[in-house]
């Protein structure tokens, strides 16, 4: 364990990159894997969100409080500009991770439907409904 300030801070910022890390292999991973079903698509949107959270956190903090040179928009880490620039990422994150549909086979077209659309023609093909309840 690190015994000085920049030594913890540097160990904290690594253990948020492996968490990163972590969670970008597990949103790829989790939607490919059958026995989580239909909500599988949806903890990996969350999964990913997440992942884009952790790495938009930073540069939201550390950019303020270091431009420009010699004068920087926040000086206090509790300042009202940073607080509000934090938690509009918070709502960007989770206006993200809430925005996912599932495509499932109603929403889609089959290759017979897009086919039959580009080319002019018409199909008689219905789409089926869907395993998933989107929403």
């Amino acid at each position: 364990m690190p015994r000085s300030a920049p030594g913890v801070a540097y160990f904290v910022s690594m253990l948020i990159d492996a968490a990163t890390i972590v969670l970008l292999l597990a949103g790829y991973g989790i939607g490919r894997i059958s026995s989580f079903g239909c909500a599988g698509k949806y903890l990996g949107s969350i999964l990913l969100s997440l992942t884009a959270f952790l790495l938009m956190l930073p540069p939201v903090t550390e950019i303020p409080r270091r431009v420009p040179d010699g004068h920087p928009l926040v000086t206090d880490p509790h300042s009202p500009l940073l607080f509000g620039s934090q938690r509009s990422l918070v709502a960007n994150t989770c206006a993200m991770g809430s925005s996912y549909r599932h495509p499932g086979p109603s929403n889609a077209l089959s290759e017979n439907q897009r086919f039959s659309s580009t080319s002019g023609g018409m199909s008689s093909a219905t789409p089926t409904s869907s395993t998933c309840a989107s929403s």
